[in-house]
């Protein structure tokens, strides 16, 4: 049996998933190790905490809202956190918003923006 990841000689199986390793790639393989949860360590992630963005377990984290996880570090107050959150995205997208509001309003008056051309 090959190793997975580098063809060499499998001489066991990953720990976490099973994938057949060689020496260098055990006893956790590389995929296993990038998807781990940054909480515990120990198993495989299965979303990101919505509030810090760490991978997460399903035991590390909890389910707030369908689809919506949040890890144990964050879980406490999450509701005051993601507000923090939120509003740093919505500042960030409103200068983002305005900066090509400008940019827009540069290229229209310098006669370098056909709005009437779906070009």
């Amino acid at each position: 049996m090959k190793c997975y990841f580098c063809d060499s000689s499998a001489v066991a199986r990953c720990e976490v998933c099973g994938r057949p390793v060689c020496e260098r790639h055990s006893p956790v393989c590389p995929a296993c190790l990038r998807g781990r949860c940054e909480v515990c360590g120990k198993r495989l992630s299965v979303s990101r905490c919505y509030v810090c963005g760490r991978l997460v377990c399903r035991e590390c984290s909890e389910e707030v809202q369908p689809g919506m996880r949040v890890c144990k570090y964050c879980l406490p107050n999450w509701r005051e956190k993601l507000d923090e959150v939120t509003k740093k995205s919505l500042k960030k997208y409103v200068r983002w918003y305005l900066e090509e509001a400008r940019r827009y309003s540069r290229l229209w008056r310098a006669g370098k923006l056909d709005l009437d051309n779906d070009g």
